[in-house]
């Protein structure tokens, strides 16, 4: 993919964002003013239905402009439809990532044959297991491809196992201990991973998920990937993820670009439509979770802050997303331009 879809599937998530306060406040029947596809001068402009809708000169994303006072104005309504407001942004980008996860759920899957090509030496499967042994299940969990096999290893309670395989015409049950080794996580951080010490066949086969397990596969993969940004968020905050790490929009586009086949482009779409509405969760003012913790604050503490008070933490946050934007563009630009060793 190139530099130019990679602005516009940028651009699509923004959208998709907005289209979700956008939604949501419809739906609590607040008026909407302004629904712009991108931001500036508008270039198109018709109203319908009492909100405007406009194509603007910078074609990134978009915004939407909910009328304040009045029965149809936000101000008038009561919380829990102000906080579902907020949270629509966050909830369409996390159910975007989830469309995309369905959508690649249900093209066909290819998998490895879970038949063993290599057996390695000094492992759990060393003396036991031989080259065109078809693994069938690891204790009670049915296995159908070398995939399952690996995720059955990792989830395993403990290290005793059992191993039904079919070598030949026979069909076998042999208990092992798997090993653990040393390795790295994502964040480059130490860990250890168990392993039986085969390498599969090079042999493919293709299937199907129904229309609920491929939900049910996309569910599970839309929450590793929210557990993984939070986790990265933490440990960028306790210093183990280095400020390096930071990325603005030059460096999620060049991300973007760089993905190759239509599978992985649309899950890095999807993990950025998640990181997007993770970061919109976070108590920044300016951001829609400072918004509604100041919502919540006011309601719980029953004080109103005042205008002064809201313009410097809109202020703080604002200088704030301004320094991290910055860090993410001079480490994008320094990876740019950094000379290879």
């Amino acid at each position: 993919m190139g530099i130019f879809e990679a602005l516009v599937a940028l651009g699509f998530v923004v959208l998709f964002h907005e289209l979700g306060h956008f939604s949501v406040a419809k739906a609590c029947k607040i008026r909407v003013e302004v629904f712009s596809l991108g931001f500036g001068t508008k270039l198109f402009k018709k109203t319908y239905g009492g909100t405007e809708y406009a194509f603007s000169l910078i074609p990134l994303g978009g915004y939407v402009s909910l009328q304040q006072e009045g029965d149809r104005g936000y101000l008038s309504k009561p919380i829990w439809q102000k906080s579902l407001v907020l949270l629509g942004g966050p909830l369409f980008n996390f159910l975007l990532a989830l469309i995309l996860c369905v959508f690649l759920a249900l093209l066909p899957q290819e998998r490895l044959e879970p038949i063993v090509g290599q057996v390695l030496p000094n492992m759990p499967a060393t003396n036991a297991l031989q080259v065109g042994d078809r693994i069938l299940a690891l204790n009670h969990t049915p296995i159908n491809s070398f995939e399952d096999l690996q995720k059955a290893v990792k989830n395993s309670k403990g290290l005793s196992v059992v191993l039904r395989l079919q070598r030949g015409d026979k069909t076998l049950s042999l208990p092992l201990k798997l090993k653990k080794i040393p390795t790295k996580d994502v964040f480059n951080q130490p860990t250890s991973i168990k392993v039986l010490g085969i390498k599969p066949q090079d042999k493919t086969f293709y299937f199907h998920y129904t229309p609920l397990q491929a939900l049910e596969h996309a569910l599970a993969q839309c929450a590793h990937l929210i557990a993984l940004t939070y986790q990265g968020l933490l440990k960028l905050v306790e210093g183990i993820v280095p400020l390096s790490n930071v990325s603005s929009v030059v460096g999620i586009v060049g991300f973007l670009a760089k993905q190759s086949g239509l599978e992985m482009w649309l899950l890095s779409v999807g993990f950025i439509s998640i990181n997007l509405g993770i970061l919109n969760l976070l108590p920044i003012p300016l951001l829609d979770g400072g918004q509604l913790v100041l919502l919540w604050v006011e309601k719980l503490s029953r004080y109103t802050f005042k205008e002064s008070q809201i313009r410097l933490l809109n202020a703080l946050g604002f200088a704030f997303l301004g320094a991290l934007l910055g860090l993410g563009l001079f480490n994008d630009l320094a990876a740019m331009f950094a000379k290879p060793a």
